[in-house]
């Protein structure tokens, strides 16, 4: 076993360690505070009775409280009996203690797995580190924390960027290319691109910024182009007889209103914006590409090519699966062709996150983001 896997290995089991010691405390705990306060009840229970009834004595023969103003009968079996409700709220407590340390635990455990790398392929050289790009790109944060974190691990020598993406919102697919851009610059170690199914647009951006970009045959590269899009519902709140009021300083504040039909002024303004966006996305391709925007212009329109189309028009570098793609880095690299390949473990959303809210706020409150956006979005995306 490597130094850094007994490290993890024995961090992990010191942490479960502290946890469990940590529950049993609690519980200990929570049994010595529950046993206290019933007893107190018990006593005070009795007390108020004593306090009711004046000149009230004690008949040990039988245990019979008794008094000129009326009988108090304390047997020991009542007592006993008074005191299960106690011992039944005191075990609910305890159960719901249980609970809830069980599902730190749980939620823990999950935590730890989750920030540990997942070896997929085990070699006995180096190691080549495989960051997923997969879906519509949405957010730059998750992607560029890994990239950064293999980048500036001295045991991977190689990253392999996997593709799988029809692209995403044009700022932050150009965010990522431009972070790419400066890691890839440094020349510090080997970054590839593979595409699995899908490479467009978007994510074909991203992988421009790679030293080369391979695809399997039949995969979809390309689509270099911008497209923007949003819904007019104007038709549907004259239906429902709602007018929208709308106060603005500046001809063009308003423009992709959703809820009317854009003026020519504005739909030149609109398009205007698209132009720019497409052609900062030619001159960042063609930077990564290492070819002349001249030369790329007459491919920029959109569509896109298979893996064996893209190879003689230089949108790929060739054709070639994830695993041969792995062999090629690695013999880059110095590393030989059999690497161990190391993946980030997914983050999967447990109870334990719901019941204390931790990363919710992002799923949830993203969710609603985009529910709640109604007007023109940019995007570099395949559709």
């Amino acid at each position: 076993m490597s130094s850094w896997r007994a490290k993890r290995l024995w961090k992990s089991l010191w942490c479960e360690f502290l946890a469990e010691l940590l529950v049993f405390v609690m519980c200990f705990a929570c049994v010595g505070v529950l046993h206290s306060i019933a007893a107190v009840v018990e006593r005070g229970k009795i007390r108020l009775e004593l306090r009711l009834r004046p000149r009230l004595r004690r008949e040990t023969s039988n245990d019979v409280l008794s008094g000129a103003g009326g009988t108090l009968t304390l047997s020991m079996s009542e007592v006993r009996r008074s005191r299960v409700g106690l011992w039944i709220c005191a075990g609910l407590v305890l159960f719901a203690v249980f609970l809830f340390a069980g599902l730190a635990m749980v939620g823990s455990a999950f935590k730890g797995k989750n920030q540990q790398d997942t070896v997929e392929l085990e070699g006995d050289r180096g190691r080549v580190g495989v960051v997923e790009l997969t879906g519509v790109i949405t957010s730059s944060k998750e992607f560029m924390e890994q990239m950064r974190r293999y980048y500036d691990d001295d045991s991977i020598k190689a990253i392999v960027v996997h593709i799988d993406s029809p692209g995403g919102g044009a700022a932050v697919s150009q965010e990522i290319f431009s972070e790419l851009s400066k890691m890839n610059s440094k020349h510090k170690k080997p970054i590839v691109s593979s595409v699995e199914s899908v490479g467009a647009s978007g994510a074909y951006y991203v992988a421009s910024a790679t030293d080369k970009i391979y695809a399997n045959a039949a995969s979809v590269v390309g689509s270099v182009g911008v497209i923007a899009e949003w819904v007019n519902y104007g038709d549907l709140m004259k239906w429902a007889k709602l007018k929208p009021m709308v106060l603005q300083a500046g001809k063009l504040k308003s423009a992709g209103d959703p809820s009317r039909d854009m003026t020519p002024e504005e739909r030149a303004y609109m398009q205007s914006l698209i132009d720019d966006m497409h052609r900062q996305f030619i001159r960042d391709v063609a930077k990564g590409r290492k070819i002349s925007e001249d030369q790329l212009k007459p491919l920029a329109t959109g569509q896109v090519w298979t893996g064996e189309q893209a190879v003689p028009l230089h949108i790929i570098d060739g054709v070639a699966s994830f695993h041969e793609v792995v062999e090629k880095v690695g013999k880059q690299a110095g590393i030989g062709e059999k690497p161990t390949v190391v993946t980030p473990a997914k983050r999967k959303h447990t109870l334990w996150d719901f019941v204390m809210g931790e990363d919710m706020d992002e799923v949830v409150i993203g969710k609603l983001q985009q529910m709640r956006q109604s007007g023109p979005e940019f995007f570099y995306m395949w559709k």
